[in-house]
């Protein structure tokens, strides 16, 4: 009984101790190498790239004898391995500042005499079309409602200049559509905005404006943020049919004309600090304004009787 009862202990002690080797000890997997084999050689790509970057940037200058003395002179006080990497600092820095700054310090001519005193500086994605992409007919592009009145009328007294972050590949055909008879002065893209943190600003000052007479109307703040009192952001328009936003635009415009505002920068704060409510506050000041501005009827006589 007793060597029964040791046989049954010893056994379920050894099942007891096949349970625990299965659990804890069981067989390492082989680490590969291919991670590490694909670090050393991005890192190798990376300095690869950068190295030969720093040998055509810092590269001697010997196009011309003007620009071989000037970079002698300029570079005369250092070592050549520090010469060599002070010329492709140089050169880099100068290319980024030419991918991000606009292609011209000033972007049109100068008022013609016969043009309006006050200009407006146009968004048109989201402002004035729509684009929207279906799966069998493609791109198309919506415009806003009462975009060809709105163009229209504050052409009389606005010279009105496009100015999109789109490039013009896309945005040509749309404005030749939408602009016939020439309302639109003048056509600004992309390629003519400053590149900031990712975001392309139009630099007001490169337009070769009175910035006094001057309003910008776009989708986002950030798009006029160098002069921000010139600007009102406007919430995108989606395709909404029954939309009055460009409408209801052409009084509020037309009052910085009639008003003769001598510096619009003291008035679009004003409704700029509204958000998108600045219309219907527009809307209400000229109501109490027509109001106080409408001639007294005169009063009946036998009125006046009751009155007494």
């Amino acid at each position: 009984m007793n060597s029964l009862w040791f046989r049954i202990v010893n056994k379920r002690q050894f099942v007891t101790s096949l349970k625990f080797s299965r659990h804890y000890y069981l067989k390492p997997k082989r680490v590969s190498n291919k991670n590490s084999q694909a670090l050393i050689l991005a890192t190798g790509v990376v300095t690869g790239i950068f190295g030969f970057s720093i040998y055509v940037l810092g590269r001697p200058d010997e196009d011309t004898e003007y620009m071989k003395q000037f970079e002698q002179q300029k570079y005369s006080n250092y070592n050549p391995l520090l010469a060599y990497l002070c010329r492709a600092r140089d050169k880099a820095t100068g290319l980024s500042k030419f991918i991000s700054d606009p292609s011209s310090p000033v972007l049109i001519p100068s008022k013609h005499p016969q043009h309006p005193s006050y200009t407006l500086v146009l968004e048109i994605k989201d402002l004035i079309i729509h684009p929207s992409h279906e799966v069998l007919r493609g791109w198309n592009f919506q415009k806003r409602p009462g975009v060809h009145a709105f163009l229209r009328e504050l052409s009389q007294d606005y010279e009105i200049i496009v100015y999109s972050s789109e490039v013009p590949q896309n945005a040509e055909p749309i404005i030749q559509g939408l602009d016939p008879y020439g309302m639109i002065g003048y056509r600004l893209y992309r390629g003519d905005t400053k590149y900031m943190k990712g975001q392309h600003v139009k630099d007001l000052d490169c337009l070769n404006r009175d910035l006094s007479k001057l309003v910008i109307l776009d989708t986002s703040k950030s798009a006029f943020q160098l002069h921000p009192n010139n600007g009102l952001a406007l919430t995108p328009w989606k395709g909404d049919i029954r939309d009055r936003t460009l409408l209801d635009l052409i009084p509020f415009l037309k009052s910085i004309v009639d008003m003769k505002i001598d510096d619009v920068r003291t008035v679009i704060p004003q409704y700029s600090e509204l958000g998108d409510n600045f219309l219907e506050t527009f809307k209400k000041r000229k109501e109490e304004l027509d109001k106080l501005n409408q001639p007294k009827r005169p009063i009946n006589s036998n009125f006046r009787t009751i009155l007494k």
